[in-house]
């Protein structure tokens, strides 16, 4: 007995000699994450403070592992997410690249990647210079986070590129401040021809004050060539900028848009709110395309036949303030039109349809009081 006491003692007297800093890290490395979205119970139990812990962790990973970020972390190479499916929260915390130029911070490639962070925490992905995240296949579904600070030539924030059955999921977060050629915030690109959805913007994610030559904040060409698939493209664009066309949106070819708010975006050309061009039809059902700005188009441009249904207000430009259509091909939908300014040609609509018979773009207008 008095030799387990003598062992309690000489315990107790180590721990009390202990620095804060120990018993903290100790109780750290304990601590877990968890989250639930939808229905689904996320645990992070994997804490990481360094680049190479986070690299190791990929190389033992197992299905679904949980990591959350315990300090801000710098990357000297790109991290490729592999097969397995990983959660990644930030915790308030920074993941940014200091590699070689032409690299994004992530690369999804064959397996999924879960983003969180906590509203209003502060974690971000920043530093890439091709794309924040870049998702070449497998899956990403973004639920909190700030993706900002990243640039390329397509896809600023994020890249995505259809392969096989891949997926990208913008379910809430931010994607702001960067910059790129096509999509300053996100360009998503449809080579498979699959016909179903393969990219999913939500209400609860933000997109702005990005910047780009077309699409300052979503650039997205679609192949298909079946006008059922449905594109949903809720997320708030707003407060975004285009050196040519499409402030808010630049959308290409046939496919059925589902738009939340496009406010307060500015295109030199083309376009304020969103501009579409391309083959077949794109139609476009909207909740609010307002304050936009451009040269033409201040809400909308269209080309090549858009079925459009929304409103529009409060937008202005040179030459159709509320919607601009230069096209030559059919144009049909409907359109409530409120506010909207011009300097020179068409306070709320003008068109300039070259040889098109007027009778083949029978829009619905109806001016809101």
């Amino acid at each position: 007995m008095k030799k387990f006491t003598a062992i309690f003692v000489a315990m107790c007297m180590v721990l009390g000699s202990m620095p804060a800093w120990a018993l903290q890290a100790s109780a750290a490395q304990t601590q877990s994450i968890v989250v639930e979205r939808n229905g689904t119970t996320y645990t992070f139990n994997q804490p990481v403070s360094t680049e190479e812990e986070l690299l190791e962790g990929l190389a033992t990973n197992t299905k679904d592992t949980g990591y959350y970020l315990e300090k801000d972390i710098a990357l000297s190479e790109t991290w490729i997410i592999p097969s397995q499916g990983i959660y990644l929260h930030l915790n308030g915390h920074t993941l940014s690249y200091e590699g070689e130029a032409n690299q994004p911070v992530i690369q999804v490639s064959g397996g999924t990647l879960r983003l969180f962070d906590d509203p209003d925490n502060g974690g971000k992905i920043t530093g890439g210079t091709l794309s924040g995240v870049r998702v070449l296949g497998g899956a990403f579904y973004q639920y909190g986070g700030t993706i900002t600070g990243n640039s390329g030539t397509y896809g600023g924030g994020v890249y995505y590129k259809a392969n096989g059955n891949s997926y990208y999921s913008g379910l809430g977060g931010v994607i702001t401040g960067n910059s790129a050629s096509y999509g300053g915030g996100v360009a998503l690109e449809d080579i498979t021809k699959q016909g179903k959805p393969i990219w999913n913007l939500s209400n609860a994610l933000t997109i702005e004050k990005n910047s780009a030559t077309y699409g300052g904040g979503v650039w997205a060409k679609m192949l298909s060539t079946k006008s059922s698939v449905n594109v949903n493209l809720k997320a708030a664009v707003r407060n975004n900028s285009a050196k040519k066309y499409g402030g808010g949106l630049y959308l290409i070819n046939q496919v059925i848009f589902h738009i939340g708010d496009v406010v307060d975006n500015t295109a030199t050309e083309y376009g304020g709110g969103f501009y579409h061009t391309g083959s077949g039809t794109c139609s476009i059902s909207s909740s609010n395309i307002s304050g936009n700005t451009a040269r033409d188009g201040g809400g909308v441009c269209i080309t090549n036949g858009s079925l459009m249904n929304g409103t529009v207000s409060d937008n202005e430009a040179k030459n159709g303030g509320g919607v601009f259509i230069n096209s030559t091909g059919g144009c049909t939908g409907e359109l409530q039109l409120k506010d909207n300014t011009a300097t020179e040609n068409g306070g709320g609509i003008y068109a300039n349809m070259q040889e098109m018979n007027k009778a083949q773009c029978p829009l619905i207008l109806k001016q809101v009081a």
